[in-house]
């Protein structure tokens, strides 16, 4: 019996999380995929600006900021031969565009884990459960659990009791992103691999 989690059905096609090929490796026919949102030009430079100062008071893997993004539903290894019907599952939720707000810095796992916080928002928890409600009744899998959108900025910190103030900063949502997390060059890169506008 197949393991459920390894299956996705979209469009009325299965498809099962299965090797094609012995001698393929899990990298050539599976990649692990995210679903989440692109920070806008400004808040990427406000960030980056605040990543600099911090790297003055703090020791870690800090990112830069072409990694910064907010998650929305992490998938994990995917079968890449999903991902037009996954892109097409995107392209069916239906949301407006509206504005977030990054006001705060924290971290998380006894401050390994450096964060930036965005201001509550109902539209983005909406639409964080329209992705998850959406991915689900087409059949991916979903991580679960409570959703608390932030911004990674570093892991493996060793930061002062103290954390500095941001200063806030706002960027429209007017889509949502499919992203493969892999390495180039032996560095982490978030690639984008397609984008659903906003439909109302």
């Amino acid at each position: 019996m197949k393991d459920p989690r390894s299956i996705c059905a979209a469009g009325g096609i299965y498809l099962a999380n299965h090797r094609e090929n012995e001698q393929n490796s899990a990298g050539a026919s599976t990649a692990r995929l995210f679903v989440g949102l692109e920070l806008s030009g400004g808040a990427r430079a406000l960030l980056d600006a605040a990543r600099r100062e911090f790297a003055k008071l703090a020791c870690g893997s800090l990112y830069p900021p072409e990694l910064y993004h907010i998650t929305l539903c992490f998938l994990g290894e995917t079968p890449r031969r999903a991902i037009p019907h996954l892109a097409a599952t995107l392209d069916r939720i239906p949301f407006a565009p509206f504005e977030l707000h990054v006001d705060e810095l924290g971290s998380f796992r006894d401050k390994a884990i450096l964060w930036a916080g965005v201001r509550r928002c109902p539209e983005l928890h909406r639409l964080q459960g329209a992705v998850r409600d959406q991915l689900e009744a087409s059949g991916f899998p979903v991580e679960k659990g409570a959703y608390t959108p932030h911004i990674t900025l570093g892991r493996k910190m060793r930061l002062p009791d103290e954390l500095p103030e941001l200063e806030p900063a706002a960027f429209p949502i007017d889509h949502i992103t499919l992203f493969e997390s892999t390495r180039k060059g032996g560095q982490l890169a978030y690639l984008p691999l397609h984008r659903s506008a906003s439909k109302l």
